[in-house]
């Protein structure tokens, strides 16, 4: 508390403290929004999880599952809720390319369930492995698994 309470005064020492003060408070930042793009971690912050992202996840899970076996220790793993992506203006994209990629659900689990990182990663966010969908994993080795409820 004593920190932000210097960083406040500090600001306003500054002349920084109505520039903050009018900038809106958003405490989901920004994503709130259905059919908004959700921020993909690593090294590019404006990389972002769109639609698009999950659809070519959900059309390439063979690739995927071949991506993860290849996948190195100490990979970034984010878990990605699409349920602003589903609810979207390109929700029935998004619901249609998981639909169809239904049947290799149970070969994708498996590939996931056979990296401990991965598990543990889904443990300690308390997913359940029937809840994932689809899976990205980036050309950085960055890891995103896409649930649903």
């Amino acid at each position: 508390m004593k920190h932000v309470l210097l960083s406040a005064v500090a600001a306003l020492a500054l002349g920084v403290g109505p520039a903050l003060a009018q900038a809106p408070l958003d405490p989901l930042g920004g994503l709130g929004a259905p059919g908004a793009a959700i921020p993909a971690p690593g090294a590019d912050a404006a990389a972002e999880v769109t639609p698009d992202v999950v659809i070519a996840a959900a059309n390439g899970i063979d690739a995927e599952i071949t991506e993860l076996g290849a996948l190195s220790a100490g990979a970034t793993v984010r878990v990605v809720p699409l349920d602003s992506l589903v609810s979207g203006a390109a929700g029935a994209d998004v619901t249609a390319a998981l639909t169809a990629s239904e049947a290799k659900r149970d070969a994708l689990r498996a590939a996931l369930q056979g990296n401990a990182q991965i598990m543990t990663e889904l443990q300690a966010q308390s997913v359940s492995l029937d809840n994932v969908v689809a899976v990205d994993v980036g050309a950085n080795g960055e890891v995103l698994i896409f649930t649903q409820a």
